[in-house]
């Protein structure tokens, strides 16, 4: 059995969906390099595809199957949400994986070399988030190389 395949299935469609979207694609790939595990890392390459509408969950659940598009999903912000509304929901939601990806996801946007770009009230938000999200996250393997956050 190929443990990697979901993986495999990740990047191709992370691939065509971001082909004309570097910084995306970027993006997604450093969110997975700061995970372990297959489940994890497939998870977190495909983290904004739905929300972004590239695919929706029926699409996703055909290619990915259950459990990856159900951690997808959890990771996925609705449009009634408020970001701290989502924040909660994926901290009660018991998916210790959507919990690491979004964790690695905020890790990303805080990056001493990226954060500068944001608006101040993004880097606030992120940051009210990652507190939120750090006391579900613990025991949790995140690589958090980033001076800002650690």
């Amino acid at each position: 059995m190929n443990h990697n395949k979901p993986v495999h299935k990740a990047e191709a469609l992370v691939a065509l969906a971001y082909r004309n979207a570097p910084d995306e694609l970027a993006h997604v790939h450093r969110v997975a390099g700061r995970l372990q595990g297959c489940h994890q890392t497939a998870v977190a390459l495909l983290h904004d595809l739905v929300e972004d509408e590239y695919l929706n969950e029926s699409q996703l659940l055909a290619v990915m199957g259950p459990t990856v598009t159900r951690s997808v999903m959890t990771l996925t912000r609705r449009k009634s949400e408020t970001y701290k509304e989502y924040v909660r929901r994926v901290t009660a939601s018991g998916d210790e994986t959507a919990v690491a990806v979004k964790l690695a996801d905020l890790y990303d946007h805080l990056d001493e070399n990226r954060f500068h770009n944001l608006p101040t009230s993004m880097v606030d938000r992120y940051l009210q988030a990652l507190s939120m999200l750090v006391p579900y996250g613990r025991g949790m393997m995140v690589r958090q190389e980033d001076p800002l956050v650690a």
